[in-house]
């Protein structure tokens, strides 16, 4: 049975894919370390009609808690020997991320297209000075002419004798997105075959499945490792709105 000190983590349980199968992944926050014993205590349990499959813990960064993983699956994918070799499970996690409300693309366009530089900038000007008419729709800090207004943060980064003509009308410099991570593993009989999927890492590629989300893709991670008789490959992909491509392939 789960224990009761264990706390499910913020974006779980998420859905697996796997053919037509599906599996349910778990993370827990445990403020001790998991023992043998606790883990063969977790055989029998079940998550919304699936078995117990596997666990595995590993310390936060701090190593003062614990995250354990566990994957609950029906009896057709309940380990990784009833996978074909290289045949994928997708899972996706999403805690999303803050960006700055006034980000740019790579062409110079707003991230977002209903931005406006009045949101997040008050509008200066001379004493005396009149809302112009390109207050209500501008979308960057500049100005018709700079001499007369200027687009500042807060009040005491204005010029001495400029007065405040228009607030900003948002008191934000932030706002969350999603940030996905998709997850592929596979596993294979051959170490070769195995460790010949690690080269795109930092390359752009868009995986099988995106789970719903329009967005571009970058391997951010790939790692190899022993399960049983096979070779387990764990590819994470980054979506986003944009990867530049100046700077990231796209993989082969």
């Amino acid at each position: 049975m789960i224990p009761d000190a264990w706390t499910i983590m913020q974006g779980y349980p998420v859905r697996a894919i796997a053919g037509r199968e599906g599996s349910v992944i778990v993370k827990y926050k445990a403020t001790t370390e998991p023992t043998l014993a606790v883990f063969v205590s977790l055989i029998g349990s079940s998550y919304d009609g699936q078995r117990f499959v596997s666990a595995e813990s590993v310390p936060n960064e701090s190593s003062t808690w614990w995250i354990v993983t566990v994957r609950f699956a029906n009896e057709v994918v309940s380990s990784s020997t009833e996978l074909e070799d290289g045949d994928p499970l997708f899972t996706v996690e999403d805690s999303g991320m803050e960006i700055p409300v006034d980000l740019r693309k790579q062409d110079e366009s707003a991230y977002f297209s209903n931005y406006k530089t009045k949101w997040n900038y008050h509008l200066a000007g001379l004493e005396g000075s009149d809302t112009p008419d390109w207050w209500t729709d501008a979308t960057d800090t500049k100005t018709d002419d700079d001499s007369e207004y200027r687009w500042v943060k807060e009040p005491d980064s204005m010029p001495q004798g400029w007065v405040i003509v228009e607030p900003k009308t948002k008191r934000l410099e932030a706002v969350m997105v999603p940030s996905p991570v998709v997850v592929e593993q596979a596993w294979y009989r051959s170490y070769r075959d195995a460790s010949a999927q690690t080269g795109d890492i930092f390359k752009r590629q868009t995986p099988e499945k995106t789970f719903g989300y329009d967005l571009e893709w970058l391997v951010v991670g790939c790692t190899v490792s022993p399960d049983g008789r096979r070779w387990l490959v764990e590819k994470r992909y980054q979506g986003a709105d944009e990867w530049d491509s100046d700077i990231y392939e796209e993989a082969t």
